[in-house]
């Protein structure tokens, strides 16, 4: 669905799409459905060798410094954090606007951090994203105080 996305838009020339999953660490796994059968974005992965998906860091991928990303999406359903493991070389390479969604509860069941522990990870101005609408710089101390059963929310992270 990807690839034909890019191609319909015309992006072929300036997006790469790679079908692998991004994680910490290079494995294979198994596609899991969520606990949400209503939200197939609630879909996870989990490891066994021999299984059918192929997960790898993304400082493994040939990204080159010759086409920057400027931008990165990330919906993962909490596997942000591992995600981010194996991209430490890519944001300090890249430094993208990264757009992603803030779900203490995901973050804590799917990578066993807590969002605090995501923030602290995240070394860019994170900021919550209310529609169009960039809110002011969240501190530690904002993270802190959501509580776990709190709604998934955007936020976007911009480089300092």
């Amino acid at each position: 669905m990807l690839v034909r996305s890019i191609e319909d838009n015309g992006f072929g020339s300036r997006c790469t799409a790679f079908n692998v999953a991004l994680g910490a660490h290079e494995m294979q796994g198994d596609l899991n459905a969520g606990h949400d059968l209503l939200n197939p974005g609630s879909t996870f992965i989990s490891e066994r060798d021999g299984g059918p998906v192929r997960v790898c860091p993304l400082d493994a991928l040939p990204i080159g410094d010759d086409r920057p990303v400027r931008v990165l999406k990330m919906d993962i359903e909490g596997f942000e954090p591992a995600m981010m493991d194996g991209a430490t070389a890519f944001f300090a390479r890249h430094r993208p606007v990264v757009l992603t969604e803030m779900f203490p509860r995901a973050i804590r069941e799917a990578a066993g951090r807590s969002a605090v522990g995501f923030f602290d990870q995240f070394t860019y101005g994170i900021h919550r994203l209310e529609g169009s609408v960039v809110g002011a710089r969240m501190s530690r101390a904002d993270v802190a105080a959501i509580g776990e059963d709190t709604e998934p929310f955007n936020i976007v992270g911009l480089p300092e």
